[in-house]
Order: C-alpha cells, then sequence, then structure tokens
C-alpha cells in the first residue's frame, strides 16, 4: 500500500518490459493479473507506469553507435516517459479513480481492464500536455547535447549581412 508500494509495482512494471522488450506483453499480463483479482487495481495501474518507463529500454538498447539524430530520439522518448512518470505516479489514486468515473459516464463497465485502459490513455494524454510547452527547450537542449560535426560542415560560417549584399563576395566568403 502507500506510494512505495507503488513505486514497487512500477519497478516490476519497468522490468518486465525490459524482460520482455515489450511494453504491450507488459499490459496484458498486468490486465489479465488484475481481471483475475491476482493484483489490486492501484498495483496495476502503477505497473502501467512502469511499462512506460521500461519501454524508453528499447529505444536506448538501440542508440548504441548510432546517428545524432537517433541519440536525441532516443533521449526525447525517454525524457517523455521518465516526465510523465514523474508527474503521474505521485497522482496515482487520484487518475484511477478519475478513470473509473470517465470509464462509467462514457458507458463501459467499470472493469480492471477498461479502467486501465482508460488510465493507460490518461496518463499518455497528461504527458503529451506536460511536454508539449516544454518541447522547444528540449529540442534546442538536445540538439547540443547531441550535436554532430559533420551537420555543422554544410553551414555557413564567414558569411554576414554586408557580404550577402555582394553576390562575388558571398561566393568567395
Amino acid at each position: 500500500d502507500g506510494f512505495l508500494g507503488a513505486l514497487l509495482f512500477a519497478a516490476v512494471g519497468a522490468v518486465l518490459t525490459v524482460l520482455m522488450q515489450s511494453s504491450s506483453a507488459t499490459l496484458a499480463v498486468t490486465l489479465t493479473a488484475a481481471a483475475g483479482g491476482m493484483i489490486p487495481l492501484t498495483a496495476a495501474a502503477a505497473m502501467v507506469i512502469g511499462a512506460k518507463i521500461g519501454t524508453t529500454s528499447t529505444a536506448l538498447f538501440a542508440v548504441f553507435g548510432a546517428t545524432p539524430d537517433a541519440k536525441r530520439a532516443a533521449a526525447a522518448h525517454v525524457a517523455f516517459n521518465l516526465g510523465t512518470a514523474a508527474v503521474t505516479l505521485p497522482l496515482l489514486g487520484w487518475l484511477l479513480a478519475s478513470s473509473q468515473w470517465i470509464a462509467e459516464h462514457l458507458g463501459f463497465a467499470a472493469q480492471p481492464a477498461t479502467v486501465l485502459a482508460v488510465f493507460h490513455t490518461t496518463t499518455a494524454l497528461i504527458g503529451l500536455l506536460m511536454m508539449w510547452p516544454l518541447s522547444g527547450q528540449l529540442v534546442a537542449w538536445l540538439s547540443r547535447r547531441f550535436a554532430a560535426a559533420e551537420a555543422d560542415e554544410g553551414l555557413p560560417h564567414h558569411l554576414d549581412r554586408h557580404v550577402t549584399g555582394t553576390p562575388r563576395l558571398a561566393i568567395d566568403a
């Protein structure tokens, strides 16, 4: 019970996802366990958050020796999922209750699988709403962090507004 228990189940979800290399498989195991009454709904919701964290491992494994663009994409994926988990895990109880309310008011039975599906979607939307305003800063930071020397070669270095006014000087520059 409590926040420590949620952290433990989030870690279980992350580890399962890393081991199976599939957050979908982890979600299937989690939904089945919750629907069968093997784990409480709050633990299953924490495992859903953990699966989001664990899915970043695939991106991290893929960037060994990759291009700076691939490293930026992987780092953005990790930042999005870790940021989403950091915001949603403390709000777990409230988000789960909201997900149950949403499921019921959309006309679905508030069964564990349905509530967890709504919960998963809700946490993804919260991550999107949280990261969207930060995307410009994230892109700028990732561009500095994973800069490619080759990308800089094609950029003009010796042109200023005075030189560009005279085509012959601009070509020489």
